[in-house]
């Protein structure tokens, strides 16, 4: 380290060596290229990322959506069979649960169709565990159940529609279960026809 003495400084002898040792650590670099701030190495990537994220904390703006409420405020025309499509995945969504799940939709007749898929365990237990009598006591009930909350939401979303409608004849719907393999398909168990359930062979 070089700590030359300043003669033309008439300060004491112990100033003047520490004044020269100071001045040769600020300004002298060292080996490696880097730059000392307070005594700690700074290398110029690490200088460039500190302006960066400075400048990037004094000029932040409030991030905006890509999402307007003026965007919203647009009307759309909707055919009647969609509403009522949208209406029935809903409704569909909260009759299902986890030992069975249900989905509705609006065939070519038009009428509207269930389809009612149980679980491996409720499925079995319904043709293997109780007599058949007891499980089409348990399929009508549900079929019934679907019936009568399709019936309800025509009745108060499409008043139109309810006049003309017949629950026998405007609803039917299938039971599945797990086909053999877990690859395989859901298996047709049964059908509900103009309120009657009836296995299928």
């Amino acid at each position: 380290m070089d700590c030359r003495i300043i003669k033309s400084v008439s300060y004491p002898i112990d100033y003047e060596i520490e004044y020269e040792f100071y001045r040769n650590q600020i300004k002298k670099p060292t080996r490696e290229g880097r730059l000392f701030f307070r005594g700690y190495p700074m290398n110029k990537l690490s200088l460039l990322t500190l302006v960066m994220l400075l400048s990037s904390l004094i000029y932040a703006r409030p991030v905006q959506g890509e999402m307007r409420w003026v965007d919203l405020q647009g009307q759309r025309t909707v055919l009647e069979v969609e509403w009522l499509s949208l209406h029935l995945e809903v409704l569909a969504l909260r009759l299902s649960y986890p030992a069975y799940r249900v989905s509705l939709e609006i065939d070519d007749a038009p009428s509207v169709k269930f389809i009612f898929v149980a679980s491996g365990g409720m499925a079995k237990h319904l043709t293997e565990d109780v007599e058949r009598e007891a499980a089409e006591e348990v399929m009508s009930y549900h079929a019934q159940g679907i019936q009568d909350q399709v019936e309800k939401l025509i009745k108060k979303k499409f008043p139109n529609l309810w006049d003309r409608l017949d629950m026998r004849m405007d609803l039917h719907g299938s039971f599945m279960g797990p086909g053999g393999d877990w690859s395989d398909p859901p298996k047709l168990i049964g059908e509900w026809r103009q309120g009657i359930f009836t296995w299928v062979p």
